[in-house]
């Protein structure tokens, strides 16, 4: 009898002091999920537990508090760079616009003082600008256009080099004006890979107006190709200024320009490495960049081989 008295008064022990440690381990929870809530984000579940179920609850709070942090770092990102993008968006209106007012003011209410050749300055100078508008407002469409666009395109059979010859011809001209020394290093023989013509003159031609842009002063511009296992690649380069190191990781994102770039007076990259980037995607391609500023800064694209098993 006294034995079956001691047995149950410790089983009500040993159950209390079970319930206890649950009252507690739920308590260490509800702190925790408290301490979150309030703006600790980076607080987790450290709690050893008897109960298995308590074990597994931690768990699987701990995933899912893992999951909202990196869901609002996401958010957040998102959130700056939509700023940011709207900020250079503006940036990048509104100087040429005001330019274009200031000028086209000075034709309209100085026009009997201005000479012939001032006129014809003053209009020059609001032609180029509004033409960059008008590219600006062109690419911000074009790489709307390619993100709402989700259908697979159908890559043929292209012949790299003369593509590259066909786009690099068209630029001889800008390459004259701005006294650059093509350096074309293409192979006579065709090689072929898998992609879209026109994705491929597009990406060619964002690339070389870039290098234009941003590497005219160092008066040389190259196109080469070269092979690796996986993929065919097109380098264009140049010998400007250069990207910072900083600067290299964001230089594909819309509308982003580095803090040198703006203090040294170009206007940024605007929207056509982005859509360079998104049509190399869209090939199951790839586009790299690298820099040493003031020595040359390379773009590389690069497309699958073509062959009959591929």
């Amino acid at each position: 009898m006294w034995m079956l008295v001691i047995a149950a008064a410790v089983l009500l022990v040993m159950f209390w002091m079970r319930r206890r440690r649950e009252t507690s381990d739920l308590r260490k929870i509800s702190e925790v999920l408290e301490d979150v809530l309030t703006g600790n984000p980076n607080r987790r579940f450290r709690i050893r537990a008897a109960n298995r179920s308590i074990r597994t609850l931690c768990e699987q709070l701990n995933l899912l508090l893992d999951q909202h942090q990196s869901t609002f770092k996401k958010a957040q990102f998102l959130e700056q760079s939509r700023e940011q993008m709207i900020s250079n968006m503006s940036h990048d209106l509104q100087t040429p616009l005001a330019t274009m007012l200031g000028y086209v003011e000075a034709l309209h209410s100085d026009a009997s003082s201005l000479s012939q050749e001032e006129r014809s300055k003053y209009l020059l100078v609001v032609l180029q600008k509004g033409e960059r508008l008008s590219r600006l407002f062109r690419e911000f469409f074009q790489l709307a256009k390619l993100e709402a666009d989700d259908t697979l395109h159908k890559l043929v059979q292209v012949n790299l080099p003369e593509k590259v010859d066909e786009i690099a011809s068209a630029f001889d001209r800008e390459f004259e004006n701005n006294a650059i020394e093509p350096q074309i290093d293409i192979p006579f023989e065709a090689v072929y890979v898998w992609g879209e013509p026109h994705f491929i003159e597009r990406i060619l031609y964002n690339l070389i107006s870039n290098a234009i842009r941003y590497g005219k002063s160092g008066g040389v511009i190259g196109i080469s190709l070269r092979r690796d296992r996986e993929l065919v690649w097109i380098d264009v380069w140049d010998r400007g200024p250069g990207i910072r190191s900083a600067d290299l990781p964001h230089i594909f994102e819309r509308l982003y320009t580095g803090e040198a770039s703006r203090n040294s007076g170009l206007q940024g990259n605007g929207l056509g490495l982005t859509i360079a980037k998104k049509l190399a995607e869209k090939q199951n391609g790839e586009i790299r960049v690298e820099s040493l500023p003031n020595e040359r800064t390379t773009f590389s694209f690069g497309l699958r081989p073509y062959t009959l098993s591929s």
